[in-house]
């Protein structure tokens, strides 16, 4: 007699069904959450190597960043001009400094650029001294010095005159004069009679 040989049934069927696709759906989502995991994290770091190298960056170019000059202000030329036959530019307002070599001297007539007078009071007449532009007012100064002896401006600031202004006159104020009082004359006092003794009386 021969025996049939009988499969699982029903029931184990759809659990082992039933763990099957829970087992797949389970693995599915872990590998899926893994993979975003592992692309976050390298997201991160990629930003973060990005945020360090571009502070790196701008640590450098603050550490080699140089300001640019600043330029300073040429004072304005006063213009004056050579009054002697020659005359010297020294390196220091003294007549004991050496002359200025290249610009030794200004000949009678030359103009000359002077922008203030010499306050190096290292020397005691250092205020008789100008002080001049060898560059004539470009972007650059060249300074010497001249004697205000030799010099004279060119286009002189007329000096205003003074004007006198005449003191007030003073007006003499006029008295009042009262009205006269009348003077009453002297009157004449009655004459005196002088009595006589009784004369006879002829009838």
């Amino acid at each position: 007699m021969r025996y049939q040989r009988q499969g699982p049934g029903p029931f184990l069927t759809t659990l082992i069904a039933a763990v099957i696709v829970f087992g797949g759906y389970f693995i599915y989502t872990g590998a899926i959450q893994w993979v975003e995991a592992d692309f976050e994290r390298n997201e991160q770091a990629t930003l973060t190597a990005e945020i360090n190298q571009t502070d790196v960056a701008i640590q450098q170019a603050t550490l080699n960043f140089q300001p640019f000059p600043t330029s300073t202000r040429v004072p304005n030329c006063e213009i004056y001009y050579v009054t002697v036959e020659s005359a010297f530019v020294r390196q220091c307002p003294s007549f004991e400094c050496r002359a200025r070599e290249g610009q030794e001297r200004y000949f009678q007539g030359n103009d000359v650029c002077t922008i203030g007078r010499a306050t190096d009071f290292e020397y005691f007449d250092a205020d008789e001294w100008f002080k001049i532009d060898l560059n004539f007012g470009e972007s650059f100064l060249d300074i010497g010095y001249m004697h205000e002896s030799v010099l004279k401006p060119r286009n002189p600031t007329p000096t205003p005159s003074q004007t006198f202004t005449p003191l007030p006159t003073i007006t003499e104020i006029p008295t009042v004069e009262g009205t006269p009082t009348p003077t009453t004359p002297p009157t004449t006092p009655p004459p005196t009679i002088t009595p006589t003794p009784d004369s006879e009386i002829a009838f």
